[in-house]
This record gives structure tokens, C-alpha cells and sequence, in this order.
């Protein structure tokens, strides 16, 4: 049986660069024979599936071999999908005001936010649903914090393979509009995988933030509701809503990260006194 080594931030790009061009060229031979409309969903969803099939079975040995270890059924506390849930909740309240600043004040953001807002098809509810709550999520999910996170853990400090993890996530995305958000989304789930050893509520928050963005576009009274009813530029509104997201996201990273590096400092000090 072959034995995994330890992941570096070469290995690391290397698997996603193999993601991306792997998605690309499915695109390119896939899309001409396709009367895209409302298939444009599934094409996406089928591209992930495949294209990580791909890279996994190319260099999974260079990243940290199997994903049963990342799987672990019922391992993780429903306290910690709590807490993921709090930190999503928080991260969307304090990012789409600025987002939508950047949006009104940058012409090239706005650009990049409109090719985003794309992905929701109207008259494909079904498919957009499958590609970017479902299927998305748990791609990416196994791919940076099952797969990457988990490689760097053996090779970095907690807060170095975070770090470098969750700026991977965000270039993956390949958009501008979409750095700022997944790159918090990804220091969070990192924090949760850390503090359960699980993939689970990773992938738990990562539908919902997916699911808050698809239902702000598909109906107006849930975009209300998760904006807390807060538009335009009253400042007090605006500040009171910037405070609760700050308190839910540090509420949520300090709850998750914390007992993660507690656990990790107590065992190499443990190990230390073995040795």
C-alpha cells in the first residue's frame, strides 16, 4: 500500500490548476453540442463531478490519499453546525453591504457581480438549485477542506495551512467579485473542519451560504429578510447590522478555532514530554 506524504503549497496548486483546466476543457467540447439554456446548471454540476474525479485520482497520494478519513458519519456536534450557521449568517450580513458598495463604486467589481448574479437561472430553478447548493458545495468541500486543509495540516501550523487553504478557495473561483466572501467562508469552514475532524459541517455551511445567495435573488420577501429589512445608506441601520454580523463571526470563529488550537498545543506538548 502506498503511503501519503506530506502536502505542500505546490502540490496544492498543482491540484488545482489540473481542477480548473480540467473544467475548462470540458467546457470548451462539451458546450458546442448543447443547446446550453436551461442545461447551463447541470453542465456545471456534471464538469465538477467529473473534473475533481479526475484530479483526485491524478495526485489524491500528493494531498493526502483516501477521503474516508475525511468522512467520518456522526462525528461532529451539533453545536458545531450551530456555530458554522452563526458565522454564515454573520459573514452574509457584514459582507453584502460592502460587496454592494465595491459593486456601485467600481466599475470592473460590478462587471465581475453581474457574471456571479448569471449563474441564477430563473427558468431553471431546479438545475441552479442542484449545481450551486448541492453539488458545488460538496466538490469543493472534499476538494479544500477534505483533501488541501487536511494535506497542509501535516506540513504547517494550524493558522499557516488556514491561511494559505482559504486563499486557494477564493482564487478558485476565478472571479474577483468572489475573493472576498469565500475567502472568510473558507477561514470558516477550515475552523470547523479543524474543530471536528469532519467534513460535514463544512459542507452543512457551505449549502447555506449557497442558499442565501440563490434565495436573495429568487424572491424578494427572503431577500428582505436576510438583509434584515436594512437598505440603502442609513447609517445607524447599517452600523447596527455591520455589529451583529461582526458579533456572530466572532462568536463563531472564537467557539470553533480555539478549542482546535487548545487541542493541537496540548498534544505537541504532550508529545514533547514523551519524547
Amino acid at each position: 500500500m502506498l503511503k501519503t506524504r506530506s502536502a505542500n503549497l505546490l502540490d496544492a496548486v498543482l491540484f488545482i490548476l489540473v481542477f480548473l483546466v480540467s473544467e475548462i476543457l470540458l467546457e470548451i467540447f462539451v458546450l458546442p453540442f448543447l443547446n446550453v439554456g436551461a442545461k447551463r446548471n447541470l453542465l456545471v454540476a456534471a464538469e465538477k463531478i467529473v473534473s475533481f474525479a479526475i484530479v483526485f485520482l491524478v495526485v489524491r497520494k500528493r494531498l493526502g490519499g483516501s477521503l474516508v478519513a475525511t468522512m467520518p458519519f456522526l462525528s461532529a456536534p451539533a453545536t458545531s453546525y450551530l456555530l458554522v450557521a452563526a458565522g454564515v449568517i454573520g459573514l452574509h450580513l457584514f459582507l453584502e453591504p460592502i460587496e454592494a458598495f465595491l459593486s456601485r463604486t467600481s466599475p470592473s467589481y460590478h462587471y465581475y457581480s453581474l457574471r456571479l448574479g448569471a449563474l441564477y437561472m430563473p427558468n431553471d430553478i431546479a438545475g441552479t438549485i442542484l449545481s450551486t447548493i448541492i453539488v458545488a458545495p460538496a466538490v469543493e468541500e472534499l476538494l479544500f477542506r477534505g483533501v488541501i486543509l487536511r494535506g497542509f495540516l501535516q506540513n504547517y501550523r494550524i493558522s499557516t495551512a488556514l491561511f494559505l487553504s482559504s486563499i486557494l478557495f477564493s482564487l478558485c473561483h476565478h472571479n474577483p467579485a468572489q475573493f472576498i466572501g469565500p475567502f472568510f467562508s473558507g477561514v470558516l469552514f477550515g475552523a470547523a473542519y479543524l474543530r471536528t475532524n469532519s467534513v460535514f459541517p463544512c459542507l452543512a455551511g457551505h449549502m447555506l451560504t449557497n442558499g442565501i445567495w440563490f434565495f436573495a435573488r429568487a424572491n424578494k420577501a427572503a431577500s428582505e429578510l436576510l438583509s434584515l429589512g436594512v437598505r440603502g445608506d442609513d447609517p445607524v441601520l447599517l452600523l447596527v447590522r455591520e455589529g451583529l454580523g461582526i458579533l456572530l463571526v466572532a462568536l463563531s470563529f472564537l467557539l470553533l478555532v480555539l478549542p482546535a488550537m487548545w487541542k493541537t498545543v496540548a498534544q505537541d506538548n504532550d508529545g514533547s514530554h514523551h519524547s
